[in-house]
């Protein structure tokens, strides 16, 4: 698997990114009629035009616990355009854990962008946009499309300057042992106890349409025949909680800012200004200008008054969830994710 992206100039000098993608396990009933399907799951680029299969092997593997997985690679070439920079300096980074206030953060990287010469790149939307996902709806335990990373793909978008890059809820491994950035970077995180939580609630919440509908009423199927505890402790559950930490060590064993989503509750408030302004701080050194939070923040607000989506959701939230769980269920998280509690400092208890 591996996903590769080679910087190249057009006429009006606006960056664009030719992309090639080897996709791994497909879902065999998505894709099994043949090219055009698989055509379908690479998707269209920004411009509409039509992905290109240029490579398809495709053979059933036997070992394979999901009955109707086939294994298939192919390759697919489209472009992905950036929008124009307005300044030529140090890129800055947004990431964010699952479950993790990611709705208002990418909100409040809209927002300083809105104030400050940056442009915001939401290099996750652009991607899927173009047919690239970086989750399996379907299996949300198993490891991210482009998790090997073989040809240094977002390495190379971080070599463009004067972008805030969001969207991120994880990131392939080797992209987080390269990266050099993290003096310009925050991660924003949340308990994997309560992220687990979160998980059970959300899939039954979860809009079922577009080409993932199909996918995520399986994951809806199983949530259901399942109670929450059964589901936060199963080792897939495990796996992903253990998966959206460990993406991020290299980056946090670097000094990368890390930011605790529960530190910004006063009582049951989420204090959204202060978020802004920790971020803003954490970044201070990379703005040409010390940036007006009162702006940023008045204008984050406006957004969320505007928003009816970002009204009714990741604005406000719970934490200490996993304290309501059984003894047992406790003790049991604790022993299966003690490295990634310790890792993001939060209590054993």
């Amino acid at each position: 698997m591996g996903l590769a992206l080679t910087p190249f100039q057009v006429h009006d000098d606006r960056p664009n990114l030719a992309l090639w993608v080897r996709l791994d396990r497909v879902h065999f009933q998505s894709v099994g009629t043949g090219r055009s399907g698989l055509v379908r799951a690479a998707g269209r680029s920004p411009t509409g035009q039509q992905a290109s299969v240029t490579d398809e092997k495709t053979h059933r593997r036997g070992t394979n616990r999901m009955a109707d997985y086939s294994h298939m690679e192919f390759e697919v070439k489209t472009r992905l355009l950036l929008p124009r920079s307005r300044i030529h300096v140090q890129s800055l980074y947004i990431f964010n854990m699952y479950r993790a206030g990611s709705s208002l953060m990418e909100a409040i990287v809209e927002s300083i962008a809105a104030v400050t010469p940056f442009t915001a790149y939401n290099i996750v939307r652009a991607l899927d946009d173009a047919g690239v996902s970086l989750i399996d709806p379907v299996d949300y335990s198993r490891n991210t499309l482009f998790l090997d990373d073989a040809f240094h793909a977002l390495d190379r978008i971080a070599d463009l300057g004067g972008y805030i890059y969001y969207g991120f809820r994880e990131v392939p491994h080797g992209y987080a042992t390269r990266f050099d950035h993290v003096a310009a970077a925050v991660l924003l995180v949340r308990d994997p106890r309560d992220v687990l939580i979160s998980q059970y609630s959300a899939v039954a919440k979860h809009v079922v349409s577009g080409a993932a509908g199909a996918d995520i009423m399986k994951l809806r199927e199983k949530t259901e025949n399942m109670q929450r505890e059964e589901f936060i402790t199963s080792d897939e559950s495990i796996a992903f909680a253990r998966r959206i930490v460990n993406c991020y060590r290299p980056m946090i064993e670097k000094g990368m800012a890390v930011l605790r989503y529960e530190d910004f509750f006063e009582g049951s408030e989420f204090q959204r200004h202060r978020l802004v302004e920790t971020v803003v701080d954490c970044l201070a050194d990379y703005f040409p200008e010390p940036p007006d939070v009162e702006k940023i923040a008045a204008n984050l607000e406006i957004r969320i008054e505007n928003s009816k989506a970002l009204r009714g959701h990741g604005t406000a939230g719970t934490h200490g969830m996993h304290r309501s769980l059984s003894r047992d269920c406790q003790e049991a998280l604790v022993q299966h994710l003690r490295p990634e509690l310790e890792l993001l400092n939060y209590p054993l208890s």
